[in-house]
């Protein structure tokens, strides 16, 4: 049972680029998709979730970036409600 438990552990540390298409795999054969269309769009959604968080992680460092330095030339304070 240790092992299991240590097994799923490890999937899930891997992060949701991993997991959630296995997820999806699994769920799309249990509902009767064919196998090969089942891993098809697992591997679409891991990608789309890696691309997404890569333009997520490079808009808020540059953005952030861009913002202090508004703030700094301007004089502006932004507040967020």
């Amino acid at each position: 049972m240790e092992a299991l438990a240590a097994f799923f552990q490890g999937l899930i540390d891997m992060g949701a680029g991993v997991f959630l298409p296995i997820v999806l795999f699994i769920i799309g054969v249990i509902v009767g998709l064919k196998p090969g269309k089942s891993a098809s769009s697992g591997l679409m959604l891991g990608v789309a979730l890696v691309g997404i968080n890569m333009v997520i992680g490079f808009m808020s460092s540059t953005v952030g970036v861009a913002a202090q330095a508004f703030v700094e030339n301007t004089g502006l304070q932004l507040h967020c409600p």
